[in-house]
């Protein structure tokens, strides 16, 4: 156990620490933080945008879409004959928001 009952903070219980620390594993790569930061700013978007935002190949955005997908980070939304991703939780803007203003 990382941190004991006595000294833990009800806000730290090891299940949300757990499920803290499997976001910010989901989080910790490049091309996911530039996917969230993009929907942070663009509240929906399609894979060709992202693309075209990104400038990243669509097998490399598709895996990373559904690692964040599966993660429960993002969801996806048929609209027509595209499927829109968002954020699935608005707390993720805050996290990057937390991040990119704490660089140096």
């Amino acid at each position: 156990m990382l941190l004991s009952h006595e000294t833990t903070p009800d806000y730290l219980r090891h299940q949300d620490l757990e499920s803290l620390a499997h976001t910010l594993k989901a989080l910790a790569h490049p091309a996911r933080l530039a996917i969230v930061g993009l929907l942070v700013e663009h509240p929906s978007l399609h894979c060709t945008q992202m693309i075209e935002r990104l400038g990243i190949e669509q097998t490399l955005l598709s895996h990373h879409l559904s690692t964040l997908h599966d993660r429960g980070i993002l969801r996806r939304e048929k609209e027509g004959k595209f499927i829109l991703y968002r954020l699935a939780d608005q707390r993720m803007a805050k996290i990057i928001e937390c991040i990119t203003h704490s660089q140096p």
